[in-house]
């Protein structure tokens, strides 16, 4: 998956359109420059570039395959480690993002406890998770994936942390239909022909015809994104804050 990722995340039209959508609704906070910034899990790096514009951005992952795909990203350093047990200081970071992480993690409450822990007070996390129980299929079980999950479940696990909620919505509307028709079809199919469960849905999602429409349609729905919150969507995307200690107290 590693390998496929690096391969598509700058021509597949799901990796375009998510990324600028998810960077989009971070870019409207005017997040500020000169950002001491945390990629967490990072994998192959797809946001380095567009997170070095506002601070000096440190990528960890637990996997050593990375290295051969973020080489290249010159201007931002990368640490082998698990992400539950983070090798910096409290409080080190102004903003970190955890892009499609939490869902990997069988604690994925201790990896929150870790982000708030290294985070300043008044800091920034930027969260995406998978959405929807009912879309689980083999290509979450190809990545990796132990869970989707729901707003309220994923809102809940921020408050219990200690995170104060700034944004939550789904995004991702515009392949939904597609991805729930290609999903459950996959799903029935794969008992007939059992190969089908090695093939991921970036692949299944990747003929001709589809780059230009659905860029198009993601972009729309970026703009609207400006304007209100999507009760559906692929994935959910949450900001929060750690609070500034109460001076009262």
């Amino acid at each position: 998956m590693y390998e496929e990722t690096a391969r598509f995340q700058d021509r597949h039209w799901y990796f375009i359109g998510m990324r600028e959508i998810v960077l989009g609704l971070f870019q409207r906070e005017k997040p500020g420059r000169n950002l001491n910034i945390l990629d967490m899990g990072c994998g192959t790096g797809q946001y380095f570039k567009a997170l070095s514009e506002f601070g000096k951005v440190i990528g960890t992952d637990i996997s050593r395959e990375v290295f051969r795909f973020i080489s290249r990203n010159g201007n931002s350093v990368f640490i082998n480690t698990d992400v539950q047990k983070l090798p910096f200081k409290n409080c080190r970071f102004d903003l970190i993002w955890a892009s499609s992480i939490l869902e990997h993690l069988k604690d994925d409450r201790f990896a929150l406890q870790e982000i708030y822990r290294v985070l300043k007070p008044g800091g920034r996390v930027v969260i995406a998770v998978p959405a929807h129980h009912f879309l689980w299929g083999h290509n979450d079980e190809l990545a990796h994936h132990l869970r989707r999950y729901s707003q309220k479940e994923i809102e809940e696990l921020c408050r219990a942390s200690g995170f104060r909620l700034m944004r939550t919505t789904h995004y991702g509307a515009a392949p939904f239909p597609l991805a729930f028709v290609v999903r459950k079809i996959k799903n029935g199919l794969s008992l007939i022909f059992p190969k089908l469960k090695e093939i991921s849905d970036f692949r299944l999602a990747s003929f001709p015809g589809l780059k230009l429409f659905f860029l198009s349609v993601l972009r729309l729905e970026k703009r609207g994104l400006s304007r209100f919150n999507l009760p559906f969507g692929l994935m959910l995307y949450v900001l929060a804050e750690k609070d500034l200690p109460d001076p009262d107290k």
